[in-house]
């Protein structure tokens, strides 16, 4: 009994004891120095699964990897054949940033925060690409402006999707009041991307779509079939208020047009099934 106390007091201290790291000088995980945010003391050693990261230069993760909280104001990130997982929140800054990966897994327990410097008077988006990728966030996505921006400017936070990849997200798109009107051009997007016959999926709990847009593109390798591309576990979240293209061109749910030599066609579906409120089903012949 004496020593299984001692084992709980000892696990209790480390998780008190969670480090926070600034990573300023690095390119690759497994070779970067480390040292603590604030000019605190750290142990030698890469994160562990209870720290905190926050990143100012560019990474590439060549290990799997856990971690309690990851922040990025670095440009480019990559994570190539390996598995992320944040155990609370993830935050990207919204300034140029993109974070490739492929036949990778990101799991986010938290929160995902597109978040800006209050010093910003323009910005430009974050965008993820994920090829042969999964994405899965179980909480909410939240974009937060608090910069004072010049007019007239547009970005959007993207995901764009190619191949056997999925962006799952338990929780809710979530938007600025003051960005909500379309005038706004300060947004969400989506990519759905065809590739080896393969065909990408969203599914999210819900949200304010006013500012989303959907590029949806097909390939010549595109099959026959019909695929649910995007979906929303909440009714009355109003899919069809996208802003949706395909193959480049503006496109409007119902109509058949061209892809290559297919017909294609993306219908709006109420219901359907426990879970699902409203569906987009690509329709291809």
């Amino acid at each position: 009994m004496k020593y299984l106390l001692i084992i709980l007091l000892m696990l209790s201290l480390n998780s008190a004891f969670a480090y926070k790291y600034w990573v300023d000088k690095g390119s690759v995980w497994s070779q970067t120095k480390w040292k603590g945010a604030g000019n605190t003391d750290v142990p030698n050693r890469p994160p562990e699964a209870g720290d905190e990261v926050t990143l100012s230069s560019n990474m590439r993760f060549d290990t799997d990897l856990t971690l309690k909280k990851l922040h990025s104001y670095a440009q480019k990130l990559e994570l190539d054949g390996k598995t992320l997982r944040i155990t609370t929140d993830f935050s990207l800054n919204m300034k140029d940033i993109t974070f490739n990966l492929k036949n990778a897994k990101l799991t986010v327990d938290g929160n995902f925060n597109y978040i800006t410097h209050d010093k910003y008077t323009d910005i430009s988006g974050a965008v993820i690409f994920l090829d042969d990728s999964s994405f899965d966030l179980r909480s909410s996505a939240s974009l937060m402006v608090s910069a004072v921006l010049k007019n007239k400017q547009q970005a959007f936070n993207a995901i764009m999707l190619k191949g056997k990849s999925s962006f799952k997200m338990g929780g809710i798109l979530a938007l600025d009041d003051g960005f909500r009107n379309p005038e706004s051009k300060i947004g969400y997007k989506f990519g759905i991307a065809e590739k080896d016959g393969n065909i990408p999926a969203v599914f999210v709990g819900g949200g304010d779509f006013t500012n989303v847009y959907l590029d949806v593109s097909l390939g010549a390798t595109a099959k026959p079939g019909k695929y649910v591309i995007f979906t929303s576990a909440t009714k009355k979240s109003e899919l069809r208020k996208m802003v949706i293209s395909l193959n480049g061109q503006p496109y409007e749910l119902g109509k058949t047009v061209k892809a290559g030599a297919l017909s294609a066609k993306i219908n709006f579906v109420a219901g359907g099934q426990k879970g699902v409120a409203e569906t987009l089903v690509l329709e291809l012949k």
